[in-house]
């Protein structure tokens, strides 16, 4: 059978025609890259000024800047462009697509611009991208289901003000690298997925201030063994706060306040041993807290405005670090541990509105730099500290319907940082400290239904209500 034979010049075309080829730029390609994006993706902004063509320069006396050096242009060393950085540059329009011809690019931030339209699925060519922060624009749509697209390396992604609506797809779960995940402050009004608990990397998660499809937290959350901050506030969850919480050891920031959860805190968040900020307020939680206290790096407690109640627990006086603790409106009673009144950095106290009765932590004041005092209506006794503004630095005293005796503190004449002070409603008696009409920043003083004495000044300061 004869052999055909096919021509050398056929043979070369052919093999060049079915070999792949580079999709790299040349370093002058890309530069002519960001001027197209400049002129027709953004409309030449002012900002982007030193952006120019060299090749296109009219003036020839001047002298034009090398791209790598443009405003938000950083290169490799062998002059490829590897960062974009143009936050609050007043860019208006597209994502353009042809930014990620620029293959070499690993970090992009255009933050706190007006970049318009629906996500970039363009952003999926950008294979080596580790970083990308497009927050406080104009984007819309939903995100796409197939966003585990996205470049393998990706460790940042930032979406947050905008306008994206729908649901959070289940396959961002499957984003490999993600260490920090910020979706708060849309429109989401679908679901967020249960796969957000496969992100074993994941370290800060923002879903705040969304309207979401009222849902309970999944169990799979308890999963991100690396999460430090979780963030929730206003997201329309329901149900209890999940068990498996109690496994977040890394976590040092949980804030799943202004929703509708229900049921206890668990026992475990307590023992959560990196916790420094706990934010609850304003919920539906119910029940006591567990009296064993292991977190002992709190530094803010927020677990006001709930159905909470049984004691304070004495534990709270082991929290050597905490400098805000904020239990109002809630159903709490008993008295507040007076090792309380022994921690060292406490300066913010808001118990008010409870069943809190007995007398208040006699060392109040006297070991930390208190500024914020406030427990009325309780059930309280017993006399006021004396050394409230021990630490100089007292501007709030807010303790009326009580039942408090004795008389005020002479501590509180000698005051200067004092701005508000409510004691009405309690049975004081004696005379009113004369310096604390002396208080050059007192504007609100409230002492009726006691049994006071005393004159007042012949010149009341101005500010006073």
């Amino acid at each position: 059978m004869a052999i055909r034979t096919i021509p050398l010049l056929l043979l070369t075309l052919t093999i060049s025609y079915l070999s792949p080829k580079s999709s790299s730029l040349t370093p002058e390609e890309e530069k002519q890259t960001l001027l197209q994006i400049k002129n027709f993706s953004w409309g030449n902004p002012p900002s982007l000024q030193s952006w120019q063509d060299d090749n296109h320069n009219n003036n020839k006396s001047s002298t034009t800047t090398p791209h790598c050096k443009w405003t938000g242009i950083h290169c490799s060393s062998d002059g490829f462009i590897t960062n974009i950085s143009l936050p609050n540059q007043n860019i208006y329009g597209p994502f353009p697509d042809s930014l990620c011809n620029l293959t070499n690019l690993i970090h992009i931030d255009l933050y706190n611009n007006s970049i318009s339209g629906q996500f970039p699925v363009s952003l999926y060519k950008c294979s080596k991208l580790q970083y990308l922060e497009l927050a406080q624009n104009l984007l819309v749509g939903v995100i796409p289901s197939d966003i585990n697209s996205m470049s393998p390396s990706l460790t940042y992604l930032s979406l947050s003000a905008n306008n994206f609506t729908g649901d959070i797809p289940p396959n961002i779960g499957l984003l490999p690298s993600i260490q920090t995940l910020l979706l708060d402050y849309n429109l989401f009004n679908g679901s967020f997925p249960a796969e957000l608990g496969q992100l074993s990397t994941l370290e800060t998660l923002f879903l705040a201030q969304n309207p979401f499809t009222p849902a309970a937290i999944p169990p799979e959350f308890g999963k991100l063994k690396n999460l430090t901050f979780l963030w929730m506030t206003n997201t329309n969850l329901i149900g209890e706060i999940p068990e498996s919480f109690g496994d977040l050891s890394s976590l040092q920031k949980l804030d799943l306040s202004i929703n509708s959860l229900t049921g206890p805190i668990p026992a475990g968040i307590w023992m959560l041993p990196n916790l420094q900020n706990l934010y609850l307020y304003a919920n539906q939680l119910s029940g006591e807290i567990n009296g064993t206290i292991g977190a002992l790096k709190l530094v803010n407690i927020d677990i006001a405005i709930n159905r909470l109640s049984g004691p304070i627990p004495q534990g709270f006086g082991k929290l050597k670090n905490l400098n805000g603790l904020a239990m109002y409106y809630n159903n709490f009673s008993g008295e507040i541990p007076a090792s309380i009144g022994l921690l060292p950095l406490l300066t913010d106290i808001r118990l008010f509105r409870n069943n809190l009765s007995g007398v208040l932590p006699p060392e109040l004041g006297s070991h930390s730099k208190l500024w914020n005092f406030e427990v009325s209506e309780n059930r309280i006794s017993g006399e006021l500290p004396v050394g409230l503004c021990a630490g100089r630095a007292l501007t709030s005293v807010v303790v009326a319907y009580n039942n408090i005796t004795g008389r005020l503190p002479e501590s509180l004449g000698d005051c200067p940082t004092l701005d508000n002070i409510q004691v009405y409603n309690n049975r004081l008696s004696g005379d009113v400290p004369s310096g604390i009409w002396s208080a050059v920043n007192l504007t609100t003083v409230m002492m009726n239904d006691n049994q006071l004495s005393g004159t007042l000044p012949e010149k009341l300061p101005w500010n006073i209500s």
